[in-house]
């Protein structure tokens, strides 16, 4: 076979089996489009719409809109340190494999002196349950803007409570009762044990 003919086989197969590297920006606008497309699962609304003593935002009326926190545009290497590139590093190799990403916004319905309670409810889909428990396992106290979180995996599925530092006590009980809903029976396990 010549040259040319095992260069042209070469971008078929990477064409073909979606081999060839998408840019960030890329990637941004095609988990966006794939999520807006295409409403989450049932169980995910249903976490929203049933949390007690919390309703969705108002400003949802779909009950979720699709989001995604990975950048259209990445830092450069040279500009990091190597442990701050190397997080880069992992968190675009999980963007690279997210298929679709949703947020709903949680408000509970008494409000903490003048201020609304919110905490928000996310749900990455991945191309394969390694990809999601990876992707899980790698987030870290930059992943969400240093706001603490739960999470939950089944599958290609990863679903998180973002919770608010000020609101810690709230966030906490919902996360127990998020927990209730997201059982080992239905195939559910979290990521490390809830925080008490």
């Amino acid at each position: 076979m010549g040259r040319i003919t095992l260069v042209g086989a070469a971008v078929f197969l990477c064409v073909s089996t979606g081999w060839a590297q998408e840019t960030p920006q890329t990637n941004r606008a095609r988990v966006m489009a794939a999520s807006a497309a295409s409403p989450p699962p049932a169980f995910f609304l249903a976490l929203g719409a049933e949390a007690a003593g919390y309703h969705v935002n108002t400003k949802m009326p779909n009950g979720f809109v699709p989001r995604t926190v990975c950048l259209a545009r990445w830092p450069e290497k040279t500009r990091l340190s190597e442990k701050r590139w190397a997080r880069v590093s992992k968190a675009k190799r999980d963007c690279a494999a997210l298929q679709r990403s949703y947020v709903t916004s949680l408000v509970r319905d008494t409000k903490e002196g003048d201020r609304y309670v919110v905490q928000e409810l996310w749900l990455w889909v991945y191309d394969t349950p390694e990809s999601a428990r990876r992707a899980a396992e790698n987030m870290d106290d930059m992943t969400l803007e240093k706001h603490p979180y739960e999470v939950w995996i089944r599958g290609a599925m990863v679903v998180i409570l973002e919770q608010r530092w000020r609101f810690r006590s709230a966030g906490q009980a919902l996360a127990q009762a998020v927990a209730g809903r997201l059982t080992e029976k239905d195939g559910w396990s979290p990521l490390r044990p809830l925080t008490k």
